[in-house]
């Protein structure tokens, strides 16, 4: 297996937003703030793709990578999730919220291992229904498997940072992350959207690619622009 790094000084701006957003944002926040990416992608060239050990040797470069670069904010890692349909707001529904649900117990069957620390949950109304999302706090041991949870669903994403977060981080991210159509959440995180929210409160936004049958997975790690140019001044060693 191979890691590549690459680095994007200028991924998203106020040139190219529309090309890659749905939001509407362009029209109120000015000036756009300009987003970069260090992205790291593993590849297995030969033989049958083996995602375990893919995502395993991605996730752990990554990881030493944030570590040693970045190392006052990666103290704090951060898994933002939402259900990704509406729901009728039934009387269960409203008591299981989020963590009670099997949504969630389908995505994270591990219980309390102690890889997450269970935070903030919220109700979010369209007329539609209801979809609630939460915040959890990530140990280091945990940061592989949060990270490869953003992979498997659309409405997941992992923020580093070392400020504490609570219940409106929860809605900043669901408003920013989730933009309308039609006045309607969407089901898929606009990742433009949400870094140009996040990343200019000094946080790093992580989103993990790679379907089932690809022989590489990425995981990108969007920051401000400004972040990006010492990076892509000094290389990006991969160990």
């Amino acid at each position: 297996m191979e890691t590549r790094c690459e680095i994007i000084v200028d991924l998203w701006t106020s040139d190219n937003w529309p090309l890659f957003s749905r939001s509407g944002l362009l029209n109120s926040v000015l000036p756009v703030p300009r987003i970069g990416d260090v992205e790291f992608t593993t590849l297995q060239r030969i033989g049958s793709p083996d995602r375990d050990a893919l995502v395993a040797v991605c996730t752990d470069r990554t990881a030493a990578w944030l570590a040693r670069n970045t190392p006052e904010d990666f103290g704090g890692l951060w898994l933002f999730v939402a259900h990704t349909y509406w729901l009728h707001g039934t009387s269960i529904v409203m008591y299981k919220k989020l963590w009670k649900s099997a949504f969630w117990q389908d995505l994270w069957p591990h219980g309390d291992d102690g890889l997450l620390s269970l935070g903030p949950e919220i109700a979010c109304h369209s007329s539609e229904g209801v979809r609630f999302a939460g915040l959890a706090s990530v140990s280091r041991e945990g940061f592989a498997t949060a990270v490869d949870l953003v992979r498997r669903i659309r409405s997941a994403a992992v923020v580093v940072s070392d400020s504490e977060m609570g219940a409106s981080d929860v809605t900043r991210f669901f408003v920013s992350a989730f933009t309308p159509e039609k006045g309607i959440a969407q089901s898929d995180i606009d990742w433009p959207a949400l870094c140009i929210s996040f990343c200019p409160l000094g946080r790093t936004v992580l989103r993990m690619t790679g379907k089932f049958d690809d022989r590489d997975v990425s995981i990108d790690c969007f920051m401000l622009s400004e972040r990006v140019v010492g990076f892509a001044q000094g290389g990006c060693e991969v160990e």
